[in-house]
């Protein structure tokens, strides 16, 4: 969403949905995150209140620029669909750290079902962005940890989380 706000130097609530392909619920509820976080607003002299439109925020020009390179790098490749899934994007940037066991990702994600970590995890090992390994011990455990194209999208993704609370909260 960032990307395309920035492409096009904003876009209208109805373009984004039919453009990105996801639910209204979901684009509404990814403005509001994008919105806490500082990074877009509405375009204050913009038209209808009912069809809003929306626009990076002052200072988000670069954070903007960073996710359209990722959107570039990985929008037409066989990985794309498994990142748009809610949780993929933030299974990868908690992945940075080093490899996590799956209860301590849990921890880390806050508001992940069980199912939807399972789920998500099983989708990017699928993918070849993170990878699985059981531990020899008793009863045995398993870890997971990022490829390193994981590793590259989790960084960016952790890096636009660290832009937006630069934005929201100057120092």
């Amino acid at each position: 969403m960032l990307a395309r706000l920035w492409e096009r130097k904003g876009d209208r609530f109805a373009a984004l949905w039919r453009g990105l392909g996801a639910s209204p619920g979901a684009i509404s509820d990814a403005l509001d995150a994008l919105i806490a976080l500082g990074l877009v607003m509405r375009n204050p002299g913009y038209g209808h209140p009912l069809r809003p439109e929306y626009v990076l925020a002052a200072g988000a020009d670069e954070t903007g620029r960073m996710a359209h390179a990722l959107d570039a790098r990985i929008s037409d490749g066989p990985i794309a669909q498994v990142l748009r899934d809610k949780w993929s994007v933030p299974i990868l940037a908690a992945l940075t750290v080093g490899e996590q066991r799956y209860g301590a990702l849990r921890r880390l994600l806050t508001g992940i079902t069980d199912r939807a970590l399972s789920a998500s995890l099983r989708a990017l090992e699928a993918e070849g962005l993170v990878v699985r390994t059981i531990a020899p011990t008793y009863p045995p455990s398993a870890g997971y940890g990022s490829t390193a194209i994981g590793r590259e999208i989790g960084a960016a993704a952790a890096g636009l989380e660290a832009a937006g609370s630069r934005i929201s909260r100057p120092g």
